[in-house]
């Protein structure tokens, strides 16, 4: 539970394991000590809405928000919660205290993270995939002109050495494309 100042005056003992804090460290702590900067800027610009719309319309009850915070571990890493709060209110209905409930998401994290990266994975290998379906017909293309080219130069003409070295990077960037066709996609 914290104040409106974003204070906090009480917390379950539950924070030392999830965050290696004592509870009596927890309770000094600021907002700026618990969440890293990406999480704090969020969490105080989720605040100042819900605080814009209590003066557009006071009195809402029942309302609560649902944030994903990355919070510091005394050990000096992160833990990810997924905290929902609400207001308590007062006797004329005006906010009075925010009451928060939290819980651990890193394995949530971890996992989206992983499928977000097998995803990127897939689109690469479509790219390539794709890369090298184009690829094929031009270098197809080189190569047989190349090739052509070969057979009708006389042995002793300076232009054999410069058709030699096309059809031989013709024929490796093909290899290229076809091992990059496959498995991909």
């Amino acid at each position: 539970m914290m104040d409106l100042d974003l204070r906090l005056v009480y917390i379950s003992p539950s924070v030392v394991r999830l965050r290696g804090f004592s509870v009596e460290e927890v309770m000094k702590q600021t907002p700026a000590e618990a969440l890293t900067p990406a999480s704090l800027e969020y969490a105080i610009s989720v605040f100042a809405e819900e605080m814009a719309r209590e003066q557009e319309m006071p009195g809402r009850t029942f309302v609560s928000r649902t944030l994903e915070l990355e919070h510091l571990r005394k050990d000096g890493s992160k833990v990810w919660v997924e905290a929902t709060a609400t207001f308590l209110r007062d006797a004329e209905g005006r906010p009075a205290k925010i009451l928060g409930v939290t819980r651990n998401i890193s394995e949530r994290k971890k996992l989206e993270e992983q499928v977000l990266q097998s995803e990127k994975m897939a689109a690469v290998g479509t790219l390539i995939a794709g890369l090298s379906h184009e690829l094929n017909n031009p270098l197809g293309v080189i190569l047989g002109y190349a090739q052509s080219l070969l057979r009708h130069a006389e042995p002793g003409s300076p232009l054999r050495p410069a058709l030699q070295a096309i059809e031989k990077e013709a024929q490796q960037c093909a290899g290229l494309v076809k091992a990059g066709g496959q498995g991909w996609g």
